[in-house]
């Protein structure tokens, strides 16, 4: 990728940081957290659980799922973050190809990454499957973290069974969910 195409594209992921996910404000969870900074906590995630699923001798390429984890909400750039109400609006097949749309554009040329989202988006793989499970479970995290707040009471962030994809593949994902979720509901009952 010469210097003037990594250019365009780190302004596409620069602008991650400015990007806030509409979900928390949405739903009256001010303020909300960037694409970045989620994005950064499901890489981490994705590091921290991927080397334990392969010490547990889970066959997994922990650097193709890093990569997944890193470019997953590229097309937030272009499209900005549609919370689950605007999605069901818009109906998944016309943001599934907006998103592909703007992913392309921010890769152009670059099939190897355009195709790690695609296969991020399916979810047919083993390193798809973790990132798609983690996605959503960073996602809990900072639910948790914000059910400590007497005014943010968000229990129906853990109840919903979407927020919780491919966490049946992954014993560990399902432990940390556990885990999660018994901290945030004893911190709730206070």
């Amino acid at each position: 990728m010469e210097t003037t195409r990594i250019r365009k594209v780190l302004n596409d992921f620069f602008r991650l940081k400015r990007t806030y996910r509409s979900g928390w404000s949405f739903y009256g969870h001010d303020p909300g957290e960037t694409v970045a900074a989620h994005t950064f906590g499901v890489a981490i995630l994705t590091l921290l659980v991927g080397r334990e699923l392969q010490k547990e001798g889970v066959t997994l390429d922990l650097h193709k799922a890093l990569v997944m984890a890193l470019i997953h909400e590229v097309g937030e750039s272009r499209l900005g973050d549609l919370h689950l109400e605007a999605r069901r609006f818009l109906g998944q097949e016309t943001v599934r190809k907006a998103e592909e749309a703007a992913v392309q554009e921010v890769f152009g040329d670059d099939e190897t990454l355009v195709n790690l989202w695609r296969e991020f988006e399916a979810g047919e793989t083993i390193e798809a499957q973790l990132v798609r499970a983690l996605d959503k479970l960073e996602l809990l995290f900072e639910a948790a973290e914000r059910a400590k707040s007497p005014k943010q009471r968000i229990q129906t962030i853990f109840q919903t069974p979407s927020n919780r994809p491919f966490f049946e593949t992954f014993t560990l994902v399902q432990d940390l969910y556990r885990s999660l979720k018994k901290e945030m509901e004893a911190s709730t009952d206070e």
